[in-house]
């Protein structure tokens, strides 16, 4: 369980989309270069929409993940972890990350007690690729530190998606982004909003791939 409150921020956008111009001309059935530009924003738009509903990164993004305090377990056992203090450091809990799938963790940072901003050591927490949802706790030698209270007092760089490539991403997710960017561009002059959920096909291609919000 994550402690306190949260917020997230892009750092690095996609390199590219999951789908290309030419994927999506060729599925729309244009070979004009007329809206080109039209196109490649709805691929954006696209894009940023399932993410949003999926609760992912596609391709590999860089973001940065906010929290008030380090989690802690509540005087409950998380994986071995019990909370108490002990010195300087409180001991346990788990921080999950949004936007899976999880890559790397570049960095943790956090302001201590006196305000000063501390990186921890790479050495002392131990990062979790292989789950859904991408997880950080403290090695079972080390603690989380404890900050100064104020928000935001920790700061969690990391990398998610399933790869650089359009090639990385699944097929449903790419066929779902085609057929939504397909039914943007039919309404484009229309003056009500298309949503992804109207779309049953849409839908059904990538609702195994949704995942909770983290917590």
């Amino acid at each position: 369980m994550n402690g306190g409150e949260y917020a997230i921020n892009e750092v690095s956008a996609p390199a590219q989309e999951p789908v290309t111009l030419g994927e999506v001309k060729d599925f729309i059935r244009i070979d004009v270069n007329d809206d080109d530009t039209l196109i490649s924003g709805l691929i954006a738009a696209a894009r940023e929409t399932i993410e949003v509903w999926l609760g992912r990164s596609l391709i590999t993004t860089t973001w940065d993940y906010f929290l008030d305090e380090f989690p802690n377990t509540q005087g409950e056992f998380d994986r071995g972890h019990a909370f108490r203090h002990h010195g300087d450091f409180k001991f346990g809990g788990t921080i999950r990350l949004p936007k899976p799938p999880l890559q790397s963790v570049t960095s943790i940072k956090h302001f201590d007690e006196d305000g000063v901003e501390q990186t921890l050591p790479t050495a002392d927490f131990l990062v979790d690729t292989a789950s859904i949802q991408g997880r950080i706790t403290p090695t079972p030698t080390t603690f989380w530190p404890v900050t100064q209270v104020r928000i935001n007092a920790v700061t969690v760089r990391f990398v998610a998606g399933f790869g650089n490539d359009p090639s990385d991403i699944p097929e449903t997710i790419r066929s779902a982004i085609l057929l939504f960017v397909g039914d943007l561009y039919e309404h484009r002059e229309s003056q009500s909003e298309i949503r992804l959920e109207e779309n049953r096909t849409i839908m059904r291609l990538i609702w195994s791939k949704k995942v909770a919000r983290a917590v």
